[in-house]
């Protein structure tokens, strides 16, 4: 699990063997990450499968979800055909970055418009998940107290799968560090 410090600083919170996509492996982690002292955030960010989600359910009830927006932008894009997807990526990333639920979703149907005849598959993705992907926006600017909600919108605890590609720029380090850097990367 990777969390986020005020500062947008990202953290290894934990590294677990287990089941990556099992509820039980997660409530596991989860539990014990309480009991260590974490506050679970108000908004926690992970991808789409359902095991992070149930857990937190259980532990966290009152905490909002959302769908971490690097892996719906990459299962759009797989879902198109390489030419059409630089231009879509751009789309993609103003919808993340608009200024507001509506103006999101306003570049969202657009996008559809321009989409759905030659890639319907892309676009059923893009609206899958669709409330759980724009949940940031019901926060005021400012209310997650966080710059890091600027880079992933709402980052304060993202499960570590993943993340090679946000970390990327870390691979040149892997020498450096040994496998340490790597066993983290595969949490």
């Amino acid at each position: 699990m990777v969390g986020a410090a005020a500062s947008g600083e990202k953290v290894l919170l934990a590294c677990a063997a287990g089941e990556r996509e099992s509820k039980e492996c997660l409530h596991s982690v989860l539990r014990n990450l309480k009991a260590r002292g974490l506050k679970f955030p108000r908004l926690t960010v992970a991808d789409g499968h359902l095991g992070i989600w149930a857990a937190l359910g259980e532990l966290h009830p009152a905490g909002d979800e959302q769908r971490c927006w690097n892996h719906k932008i990459v299962n759009v894009l797989n879902a198109l055909a390489k030419k059409a997807q630089p231009k879509a990526a751009e789309r993609l990333s103003a919808m993340m970055y608009a200024g507001s639920r509506s103006a999101c979703e306003r570049k969202r149907d657009k996008s559809i418009l321009r989409c759905k005849k030659t890639d319907s598959r892309a676009c059923a993705t893009l609206t899958r998940d669709w409330e759980r992907l724009v949940s940031f926006f019901d926060y005021p600017p400012g209310a997650l107290d966080s710059p890091a909600h600027h880079q992933h919108r709402g980052v304060p605890l993202q499960r570590g799968m993943a993340a090679n590609r946000r970390f990327a720029p870390l691979q040149e380090d892997r020498e450096r560090r040994g496998d340490d850097l790597e066993a983290a990367h595969r949490c």
